[in-house]
């Protein structure tokens, strides 16, 4: 029995299922000591602490796990480290808990991130985080350079996909009246040109052309009719813009100057090539609803100008 147990790290009341552990009411009053040093910044003290409460309490998890993460909320020390490495691997050979397992895992992979050990980061992914961690996990913490650049740019491209798309879902209902519902989608707008500062938006012109193209609309609905005529300039330019896209033309905005248009998959069914949004647009000013613009100089330049560039018109 001895020799088992130092062969997991454990005690022999533990192997019998005696092991000295926290009751309830102590983990409580261990979590509430935790917290108060935490809170004022005595991360060393808290960790002094835990070392007292895992002499006492060998066998629990939790005091186990709190040290070891405590080891590595304090200034770099290889021996504190190390100890934390030695807790997290016998918790993973020894636990029943899942949850507390994965946690051990990551802390494994974040100790081994300040000990600055790729090669034993990438070992802890591959044998123990690779099903378990969202697919993001890998390029976060292993790409480098220019590739990470490319990846990082590609995030924060799809976050803004994403803003796009929950901007879009908040107009419907009845929550907003039309009027704020236009003031929701101007925040697209102007988060875009803020991001984009050359205002070369690739792909993201359809994002930018259906926000324009249903602002106008609407403004047309309310009577606004300068600004409708502003959003069916807008409109143009954007609906232009995307079908006019060179694939083989460099973003320079600063953001995005790593992006490739040739390999930008904007659809399901594989890479999509520039489209026919002036042809669209151009049957939708047609509409009887438009027809009071007709004779404005504004209106007349527009659909001169999306005559030229749609392919069916």
């Amino acid at each position: 029995m001895p020799d088992i147990a130092k062969i997991f790290e454990v005690s022999i009341d533990y192997l019998l299922g005696y092991g000295k552990t926290l009751s309830d009411k102590e983990w409580v009053n261990m979590y509430d000591n935790i917290s108060s040093f935490i809170q004022i910044g005595k991360n060393e003290e808290c960790l002094e602490y835990l070392k007292e409460m895992l002499e006492k309490y060998p066998d629990d998890e939790k005091v186990q796990m709190w040290y070891a993460h405590m080891c590595r909320q304090v200034p770099l020390d290889k021996e504190l480290l190390n100890s934390a490495i030695k807790i997290y691997e016998k918790v993973i050979r020894t636990s029943r808990d899942e949850k507390t397992k994965k946690q051990a895992y990551n802390g494994l992979f974040y100790v081994y991130m300040r000990l600055e050990n790729k090669e034993a980061m990438k070992d802890v992914y591959d044998k123990y985080l690779k099903n378990i961690v969202g697919p993001d996990y890998y390029e976060m913490y292993f790409l480098e350079g220019l590739e990470k650049t490319k990846y990082l740019q590609h995030r924060l491209e799809l976050s803004l996909h994403d803003v796009f798309n929950t901007i879009r879902q908040l107009r419907f209902g009845d929550y907003y009246t039309k009027e704020e519902k236009n003031i929701l989608l101007k925040k697209y707008l102007d988060i875009m040109e803020i991001m984009y500062e050359e205002h070369d938006y690739g792909f993201d012109n359809w994002n930018m052309y259906e926000t324009c193209r249903e602002m106008l609309m609407r403004f047309n609905e309310l009577n606004e009719e300068n600004k409708c005529l502003e959003y069916i300039e807008k409109a143009t330019n954007y609906a232009i813009d995307y079908d006019n896209i060179d694939v083989n033309e460099k973003t320079k905005s600063k953001l995005f100057n790593t992006r490739d248009l040739s390999k930008v998959q904007v659809s399901m069914s594989g890479y999509k090539e520039p489209g026919n949004m002036s042809f669209e647009l151009i049957n939708i000013l047609k509409r009887e609803e438009f027809d009071k613009y007709k004779n404005n100089n504004i209106y007349i330049s527009c659909i001169e100008r999306l005559k030229k560039v749609a392919k069916k018109y």
